[in-house]
């Protein structure tokens, strides 16, 4: 005896499908399902037609076993039977499961969604026109801003003696507005000053706008290792430095 993964041929409902038995009931439909080619379906379903068919249900004992082959062993149909058998059904607290009914849910079959080939052609179609959307939009946006942020860093060594070396400085946001420099020196007020307005003449040039307008947008962000540095940035229409500390 060997058990199979399947599928029901009326309504694709996933199954457990015993090869020794020439058919199974489907828990779902109640369609009489032949083994072999319910298995067949759980290795390869295309092409197959689902005709969903409503079935009535068979009569108790059919029920029973076709929940037992699917490892339920028939207690639902069995709390179904007549009122003689009540007498036997496990009590339980108002809003719990009892012991059988959580072994019961946990053993549930799994249903194997099905979608068509043409559904999944169309969803697959639509994922792939939304990525190519998204990137005609958002690639010319990140060209500009990393082609600004080159011609920034190319003006930085006029201003920045040290804005070649490693992990001195990085320039952050969208619209390339905010740098940090790590300096390697103590740092002063007025030098944090000095560098945000030659910062801000150099973010005037590139993006085309007024200097007054620069200073508007841009922040620097100025670190050392003895003061702990100045954010350098407009407040209230006025330039001003504020300690890092």
């Amino acid at each position: 005896m060997a058990l199979h993964e399947g599928l029901c041929t009326n309504c694709g409902s996933l199954m457990r499908l015993n090869d020794e038995n020439e058919s199974t009931y489907c828990i779902f439909c109640w369609a009489e399902v032949n083994t072999a080619e319910g298995i067949r379906l759980g290795v390869d379903a295309s092409g197959h037609k689902y005709e969903n068919v409503e079935y009535a249900e068979p009569a108790t004992e059919v029920k029973v076993a076709a929940l037992q082959a699917q490892g339920l062993g028939g207690a639902s149909v069995m709390a179904a039977v007549p009122a003689r058998r009540a007498a036997a059904v496990e009590k339980r607290a108002e809003g719990k499961l009892t012991p059988r009914e959580r072994v019961a849910l946990q053993n549930k079959p799994i249903v194997k969604p099905y979608c068509a080939t043409k559904h999944r052609v169309a969803i697959i179609g639509g994922v792939v026109a939304f990525l190519l959307v998204l990137s005609a939009v958002a690639l010319p946006i990140y060209l500009t801003r990393e082609n600004k942020k080159t011609a920034l860093k190319e003006k930085l060594p006029t201003f920045l003696a040290y804005a070649n070396e490693e992990n001195r400085l990085n320039i952050e946001r969208q619209r390339n507005q905010v740098i940090i420099i790590v300096s390697p020196a103590a740092t002063s007020e007025n030098e944090a000053l000095s560098i945000f307005q030659n910062y801000a003449q150099a973010y005037a040039e590139v993006y085309e706008i007024t200097e007054e307008a620069a200073q508007a947008k841009v922040e620097v962000r100025l670190f050392d290792s003895e003061s702990g540095g100045y954010n350098i940035r407009m407040i209230d229409g006025e330039v001003k430095a504020t300690d890092l500390n």
